[in-house]
């Protein structure tokens, strides 16, 4: 009781009468709650049942989006309590002042009063109006307008502010509308995706669940259930004095030394080791196992995929690689079919561009142009200067096969590596390789072609070749160049 003389009195003093802060009422909504989560602590119980347990795990992973959507939920909440506080709070507040009029009227009925007033003076005491006249009220009242039990008497006011009222009205439907149709429909969708996640994998999650319930059980936990842990038991004792000998004294850890010195004991931890290994190892090929199992499965379901192909892509560039490594250590050169081919592909491009350029005439392209082809031009420039004629309609050229003028014309600019130093620096180098016996002879000299060789110095190389690998004689050289002749066209 708040009255200091009346406190003597208090255990005398009927339950309705206490304070609504009296600590035993406070106490008993404490215990109320605990008596709950105390129930509800059987839950965990139902892990170790194999039908109870994937509901146990999907309600808890239910509580989690719970949360999430209580987050979202706190902030529409607090938004429309605010605008309707804020539009509604002055009427509250008459409401209450009439309804302490009213409360003073009956505590002195002598007064006098018109009926009338008395009765719109007991109305204001409706708890309805008491609904917006805080924050506090009004996000209560919305909270449980979200499960059907406010309307919309709650926000009609006594006087005629009709746009007041209307506003009040729409924004409890604006609420209704984002609580109920959106956020209460996200929530349960939320909830049915935990659930079929859970249920898809439910005997992996239930294992798990189990496996980890078993595991909280091993360890070494108080002796006492809450809230008689709080007292020390015997054991506290025996753990807390091992502790100060382990941390203070040296004999604990000089005996300890002692006893893994002895034959006996490292014979026990080499066979505690043994099996430490084992299990390791009995356990990584399970967990291997059963990933190798589920990639077969997820493989046989799928079918190929693009993985599968890329997969196969690098295999065959890993083997290409790999086979020019062993080529190029043999003594091959693998390195200038590639080069040529880009510098294919390159010319092939400019050409290609070239010719597009031609086709639309643009005159600012400078494309060389053959000698037959300009004394033609000329030819027709000196005519027409001779005769003074006007020419009206546009001259035509001839018609030429694009193929003949490609052939004619070269757009390739000279490469700096034709100078004779380096066609006598290539020479000596496929020198170097065409002698080797193992070097093959069709493949090498198309090489030796395609960078640019002089065939009077190949005709050599492949002579010199033939008296050092088939033993020609020198007298007879010709019969050498036949057999050049006959590997290059066979």
């Amino acid at each position: 009781m708040n009255n200091p003389r009346m406190q003597h009195i208090g255990r005398f003093l009927q339950r309705r009468e206490w304070d609504a802060w009296d600590p035993t009422l406070v106490s008993e909504c404490v215990f109320a709650t605990a008596n709950i989560f105390s129930s509800l602590k059987l839950v965990h119980i139902f892990t170790i049942n194999p039908y109870l347990g994937p509901l146990k795990i999907s309600l808890g992973r239910m509580v989690i989006d719970i949360l999430k959507f209580f987050l979202v939920y706190a902030l529409v909440l607090f938004a429309f309590a605010c605008g309707l506080n804020q539009l509604l709070w002055y009427y509250g507040s008459m409401r209450r002042q009439e309804c302490g009029q009213y409360m003073n009227l009956l505590a002195n009925p002598t007064s006098i009063i018109n009926a009338a007033k008395v009765e719109s003076l007991k109305d204001s005491c409706d708890p309805k109006y008491r609904s917006v006249s805080s924050i506090y009220y009004t996000s209560e009242t919305l909270f449980w307008a979200m499960f059907g039990l406010i309307d919309l008497s709650h926000f009609s006011l006594k006087e005629a502010h009709y746009l007041t009222e209307w506003t009040g009205k729409t924004i409890f439907g604006s609420y209704s509308c984002c609580s109920i149709i959106v956020l209460l429909n996200m929530l349960i969708a939320m909830m049915s995706n935990s659930y079929q996640y859970i249920s898809n994998q439910c005997d992996i999650e239930w294992k798990f669940a189990r496996s980890r319930l078993f595991v909280d059980y091993f360890d070494d936990t108080a002796t006492l259930p809450p809230p008689f842990n709080i007292i020390p038991s015997p054991k506290s004792f025996y753990y807390g004095l091992r502790w100060i000998c382990e941390r203070y004294c040296d004999c604990s850890k000089g005996k300890q030394v002692g006893k893994q010195r002895s034959m006996r004991n490292q014979k026990i931890l080499r066979v505690v080791n043994d099996l430490e290994s084992n299990y390791r190892f009995v356990t990584r090929n399970l967990v291997k196992r059963y990933i190798a199992q589920m990639q077969r499965v997820k493989q046989r379901n799928e079918g190929v995929t693009e993985d599968d192909v890329n997969e196969i892509k690098q295999d065959i560039s890993a083997f290409r690689y790999e086979l020019l490594g062993i080529l190029r250590s043999a003594g091959f050169n693998t390195g200038h079919t590639d080069i040529n081919q880009k510098t294919h592909s390159r010319n092939k491009k400019r050409s290609a561009i070239a010719e597009r350029r031609l086709k639309k005439g643009l005159p600012e392209f400078n494309i060389p142009v053959p000698e037959s082809f300009q004394n033609r031009k000329d030819s027709l420039a000196s005519l027409l200067s001779e005769n003074k004629q006007k020419v009206t309609t546009p001259v035509r050229l001839p018609h030429m096969n694009w193929r003949h003028f490609k052939k004619r014309v070269g757009f390739k600019q000279p490469s700096p590596g034709s100078s004779p130093a380096a066609v006598r620096v290539k020479t000596k180098v496929f020198h170097l390789i065409f002698m080797k016996p193992q070097t093959p002879l069709i493949s090498t000299i198309s090489v030796m072609e395609s960078a640019g060789i002089p065939q009077a110095v190949i005709d050599r190389l492949c002579r010199s070749r033939d008296r050092s690998v088939i033993r020609c004689p020198k007298q007879s050289p010709t019969t050498c160049y036949e057999k050049y002749f006959w590997f290059k066209t066979t």
